[in-house]
């Protein structure tokens, strides 16, 4: 039993060609099935010999590719769209991974919801809500019930072009059925020409997240095993976000309009600023991104700002938003890792809504005992609300009373608390002892 490959045929089919020729090799892709949903372009005779060809009169979408698949002589499954090439070592991981876990789905290119729950942030290795249809490897059972539930779940154009959300409704519904999260793996690939994308035409993250929505209402009842498949946001994440994003959206992507991030950001720098403990003393900046508070700590009279990031396009963008100042540092780190200075080094030890994205308590406490070592007079916590514990694949969310404890038992004791931004966040001053 090995790997059947499935592709769909639209306009790009020289792509087409070069991919297969480079993938089916016979042995681990002992099979290919194509459907073609170009109804001008005939492909009979045209393709790779021992290709299967499925040869249509009209366009019938993308869930076509569930479709042929049904036809497949081997249960592992992989679709991919024809703007890559997936080398044959590529190919075996996958197979590796699905061999293991053949009741998930496993592909390149995963997203999970923003943080205001719109159409999404990447995610490249680990655990996944959605598994993107550029590169899906799945049980062929699945592509057969897919059929009778779309009909209780129809999208726009019946999951096709020009609004393809195939993807979205498989991952959920596998998901559902298997009791745990989908994965992603970073494999090596080859990128081809992709004119034509679905996802370049206007209103289709829009759509997506109009769909998400009807999914996740569809299945909010589903078991799935969260606690054994958290993943905590990669180094890659992050980096992306600091390319992708632009002003405050660089850090949480919170979809806000830009006046409502300023209002936001305003709210938090005035609540800092009554501390009244910033000036004169040196802050180091645990995850400090891409620099947006570090700046601020920075006019609100900081002798010295350090900031640490697990992110260098963060921290390149940090350095770039601090160019005025000529008392400001900057290093990459994991802060699972620990922290590289010594005892007291800074008077201040400060985070911002950074330990809600450190997902096992005993890395939580760690950091937090890091933070109190290092500092010789204060430590300061942006806190994540509501005041209640909340776990997802990818952030845990702590009371206010675990924060308080884990510092109270590393020497620091809480002299201030106050809400900000309408009660979203805590910003807690904490006394060396």
């Amino acid at each position: 039993m090995t790997v059947t490959l499935v592709m769909l045929s639209w306009k790009r089919i020289s792509n087409l060609i070069a991919a297969i020729e480079a993938e089916f090799d016979g042995t681990l892709v002992s099979e290919v099935i194509v459907w073609n949903n170009n109804p001008e372009e005939d492909l009979t005779g045209r393709l790779p010999e021992n290709v299967r060809l499925i040869q249509t009169s009209e366009d019938f979408g993308m869930r076509t590719r569930f479709g042929a698949a049904l036809f497949a002589h081997n249960d592992c499954i992989l679709l991919h769209d024809d703007d890559l090439i997936i080398p044959t070592t590529s190919i075996q991981t996958l197979y590796n991974h699905w061999k293991d876990t053949p009741e998930i789905m496993h592909g390149i290119f995963g997203r999970i919801p923003k943080h205001d729950n719109t159409y999404a942030s990447p995610i490249r290795d680990g655990v996944c809500e959605m598994v993107v249809g550029r590169c899906m490897m799945l049980h062929r059972q699945y592509c057969a019930d897919f059929f009778t539930m779309e009909r209780e779940m129809p999208a726009r154009e019946d999951h096709s072009a020009l609004h393809g959300q195939e993807d979205i409704l498989m991952s959920y519904y596998v998901a559902d059925k298997a009791g745990r999260h989908n994965k992603v793996h970073r494999v090596p690939i080859e990128e081809l020409l992709s004119n034509e994308s679905i996802c370049e035409r206007p209103g289709h993250d829009e759509q997506r997240t109009e769909f998400m929505h009807k999914c996740q209402v569809k299945f909010e009842d589903a078991e799935v095993q969260v606690s054994e498949e958290m993943s905590e946001l990669s180094q890659d994440y992050w980096d992306a976000q600091a390319i992708a994003e632009v002003g405050y959206s660089k850090v949480m992507n919170r979809g806000w309009q830009s006046a409502h991030q300023l209002k936001m950001h305003n709210e938090q720098v005035v609540a800092i600023a009554e501390l009244q403990v910033i000036s004169g003393n040196s802050v180091l900046d645990i995850g400090c991104g891409s620099g947006r508070l570090a700046k601020e700590l920075l006019h609100l009279g900081a002798t010295s700002l350090h900031g640490l990031d697990i992110s260098p396009e963060m921290l390149s963008f940090a350095q770039d938003e601090c160019k005025e100042f000529n008392n400001a540092t900057w290093e990459p780190r994991d802060l699972k890792q620990g922290l590289s200075q010594k005892d007291g080094a800074f008077d201040i030890a400060f985070e911002w809504s950074v330990l809600l994205h450190i997902l096992e308590d005993e890395n939580f406490e760690f950091i937090l005992r890091e933070m109190a070592r290092v500092a010789s007079k204060y430590v300061i916590l942006g806190m994540d609300g509501p005041d209640t514990i909340q776990e997802t694949s990818y952030f845990k969310r702590r009371t206010r009373a675990h924060h308080i404890q884990t510092l109270e038992d590393a020497g620091c004791t809480l002299i201030s608390q106050m809400d900000v931004n309408g009660g979203h966040l805590t910003l807690a001053l904490f006394e060396k002892r």
